[in-house]
């Protein structure tokens, strides 16, 4: 006689697989937009997207036209040995506007 325990078990398998194979949707990306860096942090606001980046960088895109319009470039550090390295930017912060 078969466990009612493992009637379960088995049952539960096959709906798990069934839902991973044949019930999940893919999904993809619209557009791509290509930062300067990999992309730490970003803020959408009035059609414009601001991508803080690991290069040291801050990429200003507009969104509607989808196309890098500013690049903000943060000059590079020394470190404790007086070697420069890249600056990374982790987040950004808004105050006053595109050209403000």
């Amino acid at each position: 006689m078969i466990n009612s325990l493992f009637i379960k078990r088995l049952f539960l398998t096959v709906a798990m697989i069934y839902v991973n194979v044949f019930a999940a949707k893919s999904t993809s990306p619209v557009f791509f937009l290509k930062a300067s860096g990999g992309v730490y942090d970003f803020v959408i606001e009035n059609n414009f997207i601001y991508a803080a980046t690991d290069a040291g960088v801050l990429d200003i895109f507009n969104f509607k036209t989808k196309k890098k319009i500013k690049k903000i470039l943060i000059p590079n550090i020394k470190n404790f040995n007086g070697n420069l390295k890249q600056t990374k930017l982790f987040s950004e912060d808004k105050q006053y506007g595109i050209d403000g």
